[in-house]
């Protein structure tokens, strides 16, 4: 019977890896319908579209009931103990009205064609709006996304705000001060589909097309537009009198991309299977083309996906046969 059950397991595991593509296909069929009919009805009808997600009510509620509890306690025994517990409470519960409160009862998120809309900031529109990217957040196996706005005049919408809300939104951690991070918790629409729709239509309406996430410091966004003026002015230039300076920026592009890890890391020996990896996404990304930052993160993340699933089933299959081996090996020995 142990042994059927293994195999029966062994089993499940293979038929799991092949219906999976199959599954994912379906799904992205899905999601590829859903994304039409989201943009028709802003292009078209021009209605908004209305991301729910976390009201943030529930969590100031474990936290007035946390107070009120902690208050009582120190009101009853006043020691020095339960005091110390309450201050402490007060403070976290003022933390959380801080970054939870502005976004009671709200929706995270407004998307709009003409702009953006969200509780704190308000109105944004599309040209106000440097780069639009996504960003992942992976805390103890749990994945979650936020939309990362790059928006040069922050600090100066920033300014009209409550002091409240420019405390919180300075305690935030973000490299570059001109960062908008809207987390996309717990929302009815995928993430990824949140992110191409806004994408798509800022791409639009602006003509940009920029990808950064908050994980980026000034001086590297800094050196990302300067790379880009390169490219624009390599694209710029048609007569053979200008090869020498085609030369000399491809020479500055090529150094400051020139990362001595990444040659290091080229010199290493690759599995064939990875290189066959390596190959598929080469020639997805090659047919995708260079133009949609959105469209490359929602194939490498389907690459990363599939990897991560064909390692774990096959991780799991050889542990269900070496524990069969030894039960079976330990049985026959006894």
């Amino acid at each position: 019977m142990f042994l059927g059950g293994c195999a029966l397991l062994v089993i499940t595991l293979l038929w799991y890896r092949q219906v999976m593509p199959a599954a994912e296909a379906r799904e992205e069929d899905r999601l590829a319908e859903q994304f039409i009919a989201l943009k028709q009805q802003l292009s078209a009808m021009g209605e908004p579209i209305v991301l729910k997600g976390a009201s943030g009510v529930a969590v100031l509620l474990v936290a007035a009931a946390g107070l009120v509890v902690s208050g009582q306690v120190a009101f009853m025994d006043p020691a020095t103990d339960t005091i110390v517990m309450f201050a402490c409470f007060v403070f976290g519960a003022a933390i959380l009205a801080l970054f939870v409160g502005p976004d009671v009862g709200k929706p995270p998120l407004t998307i709009r064609w003409d702009g953006l809309s969200m509780p704190v900031y308000g109105f944004l529109r599309w040209d106000e709006i440097d780069s639009i990217g996504l960003q992942s957040h992976t805390y103890r196996g749990v994945t979650t996304h936020s939309l990362d706005l790059y928006v040069p005049q922050l600090k100066e919408r920033e300014s009209k705000l409550h002091p409240l809300l420019r405390v919180s939104r300075y305690l935030l951690a973000r490299r570059s001060p001109n960062f908008i991070l809207v987390h996309l918790k717990f929302t009815k629409l995928p993430a990824t589909l949140v992110y191409q729709l806004c994408y798509d239509v800022w791409k639009a309406r602006t003509g940009r097309a920029r990808a950064w996430t908050a994980t980026m410091s000034e001086e590297e966004i800094e050196r990302a537009r300067r790379s880009e003026a390169q490219f624009e002015g390599l694209k710029r230039l048609e007569s053979e009198a200008d090869l020498a300076k085609e030369r000399k920026l491809l020479d500055e592009v090529n150094k400051h991309f020139d990362d001595p890890s990444m040659r290091q890391r080229a010199g290493q020996r690759l599995s064939p299977e990875t290189i066959a990896r390596t190959q598929a996404l080469i020639f997805d990304l090659g047919r995708l083309g260079s133009g949609d930052p959105a469209a490359r993160h929602r194939l490498v993340e389907k690459h990363a996906n599939a990897y991560a699933r064909d390692r774990g089933t096959t991780i799991a299959i050889v542990v269900v046969v070496l524990v069969a081996l030894v039960v079976t090996a330990l049985t026959l020995t006894s």
